[in-house]
């Protein structure tokens, strides 16, 4: 495993296929922060999932683990108000929850939510914040929710906060091998919010999918991946929400 310290105020800039992405991550100079990116291999995936850690002394510790609807984050270097957190941001494009994860147009395959989180076993903190399920298939949404709840409730997480999925109009997004689509979306959104009762308020639903409806100018033109001004919407949900 490899970790780069960038001092505050380092701006990062990454190239990924098909975006010219301006990649900046600007912090208040009365903040004191330290932002690390671990290239960490998981197995099966080449050539290496990217952890972000952003620590800041004294602050409560959340994680955010997701698929590439999250990876804007990362892409953009605009962690936003989430720079208030003791943060450990881990997002992958072609990510599945449960299942092995896609090739991405990145060009590896990630490790899953789940092997994401047991990568980080002792680091999620108070908070597990989950941003997955574009690309599941829909005969794998039990599974998956009761398996990041349960590895949560393994790690000492106090609770979960799962996004809900868009399924909007203008969503129009499928996975690569086209097991996703809007259908899938709204039953995963559906088994969710029964996880969530069943669960005595250890899960917790975000919901992200009402909160953006009609916002189209925070998507690309499939619906559910972030522009820059997406990206500092989720950021400030994320933080009210959390």
């Amino acid at each position: 495993m490899d970790t780069v310290l960038a001092p505050p105020g380092l701006q990062l800039r990454t190239r990924r296929p098909r975006r010219a992405l301006a990649c900046s991550l600007a912090v208040a100079a009365t903040v004191a922060v330290t932002l690390a990116v671990v290239l960490a291999v998981a197995p099966g995936s080449a050539p290496a999932d990217q952890t972000v850690r952003i620590e800041r002394d004294g602050a409560p510790r959340i994680s955010l683990i997701g698929d590439s609807t999250l990876t804007g984050v990362r892409w953009y270097a605009d962690y936003g108000a989430l720079t208030r957190f003791d943060l450990v941001f881990s997002a992958e494009s072609c990510r599945r929850t449960f299942e092995p994860s896609c090739i991405s147009q990145e060009g590896y395959r990630s490790a899953n939510v789940i092997e994401a989180m047991r990568s980080l076993d002792g680091e999620l903190g108070q908070v597990l914040v989950v941003m997955s399920g574009y690309n599941d298939p829909g005969d794998t949404i039990g599974e998956a929710i009761d398996g990041v709840v349960a590895e949560a409730r393994r790690q000492g997480v106090d609770h979960v906060v799962w996004l809900t999925l868009r399924t909007s109009d203008d969503v129009v997004y499928s996975d690569p091998q086209q097991q996703s689509s809007i259908e899938t979306f709204r039953a995963y959104n559906e088994q969710l919010v029964d996880a969530a009762a069943d669960s005595d308020g250890y899960l917790q639903i975000a919901d992200w999918a009402t909160y953006s409806n009609g916002a189209s100018s925070w998507f690309e033109t499939d619906g559910i991946h972030l522009t820059p001004s997406g990206v500092d919407a989720l950021t400030s949900y994320i933080t009210a929400t959390v």
